[in-house]
Order: structure tokens, then C-alpha cells, then sequence
């Protein structure tokens, strides 16, 4: 479950990297979120070149963050993109900050299930080879999509990619970093939220094999998609800083911890896994153990943007 919001200053320790790294990608975030610069010619351009992404949105009174998400998808200037907004019917302004991109972009404003069916309703539009999830308070860091585009060249028989994901504050430094590495359905099993949507791709193609988000949960529907995912193939892992997940005091995961834990312990036993078991309880210190040793060793010292 992502943790609660960081109320002292961020210290080396907390961060969980040098605090010169983390001060360098907090400068950079800035100044990609802090003005327009992508060029309509090549957001326009489909070069079948570039890896077709589609973005979907999930949106619903975000007024205050909504702007910066929009500019770090649309600022990542790549040439062959598609990216959906689905609002739930907001009236605090964040429709009229939709608006202003709508060139750029396919977008609805309307009542809605929640987030799960907003998603579900945007993946029905999306036509991109591969897929990402961002939410109108979280962000992208520069460059990401170009990433994405590489590795999904590099390694097409993966079907899930994903890459580090940094907590961010409401003035988009960064806080803490999620020690994650390469996932499995074993790890997702044991220990839970151990990648981030703000940092996954999947292959649009598998959509019809592993179906849509469940909307019945509110908390859990994207680990339990992606064990659908990963039950069609494996997934490729990235070091360098995909995104960004923003802890405020709306956050919903912030809110609802207790929820959060009782879907994953729901979804864990339709998967015939008891977490109040003591083999549970070992195997998930065993698989925690070796995930910080490998990011330690292998991941840490690459952590960059």
C-alpha cells in the first residue's frame, strides 16, 4: 500500500537515494512541469517509427494537480501518441484545465462507477501497442515514454513494463523512492503493491485474453489486473524514473488503508493464498529480503531520469 504523506522534510535517508540525485530529478521535474513544451507537429505526427502509446486518465476534482499530470504526458513530446481523459463529472474547474489541452487530446465528462470504470471506459478507446495508466494528480518524468518505447523494442516477448516510481509531495519533490525491481505474480501475491501504475505499460493486445479493471474494487482492481497480466506472459523491469505518485491529503490510498488491505487479501484467496497463514508470513519476508538486496545492489546506484 503506498504510505502516508511525509510531513518533515525529506532526508537522504527517507528518500532512499543521494539527496543530490534526488534534488537534481526534483530541479528537472520542475522545469518539465512548469510550461508547455511540446510541439503540436510531432504530438500529431503517428510515425509509425515510435511505439503507438495511448495514456488513459481516470479524472474526478483534481483541480489543483490536473494541469501539471496533463503536461507531463503531453510534454513528453512523443511523436505517436494517444492519450484519453475520462472525467467523473467534476465541478471545481478541472473540466475548463481539460479544455485548454483538448486539441491534444480525447476526453469525457461524465458520472461514472469510479475509478475502474473510468479506466475501463477509456481502455475501450485506446488503440496504442502499449498501454499506460496515470492519474490526474500523479505525473510522468521526462523522457519516459521515449524509455518505454526503447524497451519495448528491446524485449517484445515481455507483456507488463515497468519502471521506478518516486513519492512526490503537492510541490512535485520528491520524498521517498519504491524500491522495486522486476515483478512476478509471486511477489505481487506475497507482497502486494510492488510496482506502481504510474510507472506500468502492458501490451494493448492482451486486453481480450486478460479483460478489463474489476469495479468492484476501489483500491485493489490494479494488482489484481496485473496478475491477470502476468498470467499471459513476463514483465521487463526499468531502473531509470518512470513516474511519479503524488501523497497528499486526498490521496485515496492514503484514506483507505483498511479497504486496500481486505481487496488484497480478497484477491489473494481466489488465488488460493491465505495471508494469515505462517507459510504466508515466511515466504513474504523471504521475497521482501531478496527485493531489497537486489535493488540495493543492482538498482539503487541507476536510480536517475
Amino acid at each position: 500500500m503506498c504510505p502516508m504523506v511525509l510531513e518533515r522534510k525529506p532526508t537522504n535517508a527517507s528518500i532512499g537515494i543521494a539527496q543530490s540525485t534526488a534534488e537534481k530529478c526534483t530541479s528537472a521535474l520542475h522545469s518539465f512541469l512548469a510550461t508547455v513544451q511540446f510541439d503540436h507537429t510531432i504530438l500529431s505526427a503517428k510515425d509509425p517509427q515510435f511505439t503507438r502509446i495511448s495514456i488513459v486518465m481516470p479524472s474526478y476534482n483534481q483541480v489543483t494537480f490536473i494541469e501539471r499530470s496533463i503536461l507531463s504526458v503531453l510534454n513528453q513530446n512523443y511523436p505517436n501518441l494517444q492519450f484519453i481523459i475520462m472525467d467523473g463529472g467534476s465541478t471545481d474547474g478541472t473540466v475548463e484545465i481539460i479544455r485548454k489541452y483538448e486539441r491534444y487530446l480525447t476526453w469525457r465528462s461524465e458520472r461514472d462507477r469510479g475509478q475502474a470504470d473510468a479506466l475501463n471506459k477509456a481502455l475501450q478507446l485506446a488503440d496504442g501497442e502499449l498501454v499506460g495508466w496515470q492519474n490526474s494528480d500523479d505525473v510522468y518524468f521526462p523522457g519516459a515514454f521515449q524509455r518505454m518505447h526503447e524497451l519495448s523494442r528491446r524485449r517484445p516477448r515481455a507483456v507488463l513494463y515497468n519502471g521506478t516510481v518516486v513519492k512526490i509531495d503537492s510541490e512535485d519533490r520528491i520524498t521517498y523512492i519504491s524500491k522495486y525491481i522486476r515483478p512476478s505474480r509471486l511477489r505481487l501475491l506475497y507482497e502486494g503493491f510492488i510496482m506502481s501504475s504510474q510507472g506500468v505499460f502492458w501490451r494493448r493486445d492482451i486486453q481480450s485474453s486478460v479483460g478489463f479493471y474489476n469495479p468492484d474494487l476501489y483500491i485493489a482492481m490494479d494488482v489484481d489486473f496485473w496478475l491477470r497480466v502476468l498470467e499471459v506472459g513476463t514483465a521487463e523491469f526499468l531502473p531509470q524514473i518512470i513516474g511519479g505518485f503524488r501523497a497528499h491529503e486526498g490521496t485515496k490510498t492514503s484514506s483507505f488503508a483498511e479497504r486496500g488491505r481486505a481487496e488484497i487479501r480478497q484477491i489473494r484467496m481466489k488465488y488460493g493464498v491465505d495471508d494469515q497463514s505462517r507459510s504466508w508470513k515466511v515466504m513474504r519476508a523471504g521475497l521482501r529480503t531478496s527485493r531489497l538486496i537486489c535493488w540495493a545492489l543492482n538498482t539503487r546506484r541507476r536510480c536517475a531520469i
